[in-house]
């Protein structure tokens, strides 16, 4: 298995990995990134976007935005493949992520899960993270 940045020839896989996982729901009209929206984000090609593929199959994604300007990173979305979870799979996603963003001088990284999603927040804190508040979701589409 390895880690590399996510290209334009695995949006398809992503789109479905993503779907498939019921914890990044945040609300019932919110669905995982589209096709479209996914590409245009690989397009830009700004971002860390990093995918876990064993074979040549996409087993695990990272998704996270950069913030050049003050520094910031955003871990928005880390996603495994159910099957292939325990294998370290996110750990490995996550380090990597973590390795790029303090390469680009990156010195601030924050991210949102749901109360309930305490593995995600037993790698965060294994990795330096503290817990802030919780909060409440809103959206507006369109805009």
């Amino acid at each position: 298995m390895t880690i590399r940045g996510m290209t334009s020839t695995d949006v398809a896989a992503v789109v479905a990995l993503g779907q498939n996982v019921g914890e990044l729901a945040v609300s019932d009209q919110s669905l995982w990134w589209g096709e479209s929206r996914l590409q245009s984000w690989v397009d830009a090609g700004q971002d860390i976007l990093l995918v876990a593929d064993a074979d040549g199959q996409v087993v695990g994604v990272q998704l996270t935005w950069v913030h050049a300007p003050t520094r910031m990173l955003y871990l928005s979305d880390i996603v495994v493949d159910p099957k292939w979870r325990g294998q370290g799979i996110a750990k490995a996603l996550l380090e990597e992520t973590l390795s790029r963003a303090h390469l680009l001088g990156l010195d601030w990284a924050y991210g949102l899960t749901q109360p309930t999603n305490e593995r995600i927040q037993q790698l965060l804190q294994a990795h330096g993270f503290t817990k802030g508040e919780d909060l409440v979701w809103y959206e507006k589409k369109p805009l």
